[in-house]
């Protein structure tokens, strides 16, 4: 079985057809969704910069990059109802997609979200992204996460912003290729 790891519920992913569509032309069994920007039908395609500088480290780029023009659009208000968008793609694509759902700081209670939309949902896993929002993974908001998805033995999903973050989790880096 072939489990794309990341998409995001916009562009190709955005409704249930065309995320049938896209996974059968690749022969991919399913995938792992999370929300993506509000109805929008674009696809984002990032070069491979690693190639094209190859003693950089292009994913710090990329984040700074993401971190500016997220905070001025200010998008990640529009997450919770991503989430409820990435369930009912789940309900109407087969088995195909996965939900992870997607936790910002933005939910006054975090813990009553994630228990309430586990028992209605179902959801596979849990995303952060601090390119998004500014939190350290020594917060008080990224511990309380990590513990109920460790409770609930669900996988938590991070996108790591700087490389003090990597560190204080003991990951080690590898350097892209």
């Amino acid at each position: 079985m072939i489990i794309d790891g990341h998409a995001h519920a916009s562009g190709d992913f955005l409704k249930p057809e065309s995320i049938i569509d896209n996974l059968d032309k690749y022969g991919v069994d399913k995938v792992i969704l999370v929300p993506g920007e509000l109805e929008s039908t674009k696809n984002y395609f990032l070069p491979n910069l690693a190639k094209l500088f190859p003693s950089n480290n292009v994913v710090k780029l990329t984040n700074r990059l993401t971190k500016f023009v997220i905070e001025i659009a200010g998008t990640v208000k529009q997450i919770t109802k991503g989430n409820e968008h990435v369930f009912n793609l789940t309900q109407r694509t087969n088995g195909r997609a996965i939900q992870f759902i997607w936790i910002t700081q933005q939910i006054k209670s975090p813990i009553e979200y994630l228990s309430e939309k586990l028992a209605l949902w179902n959801f596979k896993g849990v995303k952060l992204h601090q390119c998004w929002e500014d939190y350290s993974v020594d917060s008080d908001f990224f511990r309380t996460v990590a513990e109920w998805t460790e409770k609930e033995d669900l996988p938590l999903f991070i996108h790591l912003y700087s490389d003090n973050d990597v560190e204080q989790l003991d990951i080690p880096m590898i350097p892209c290729q």
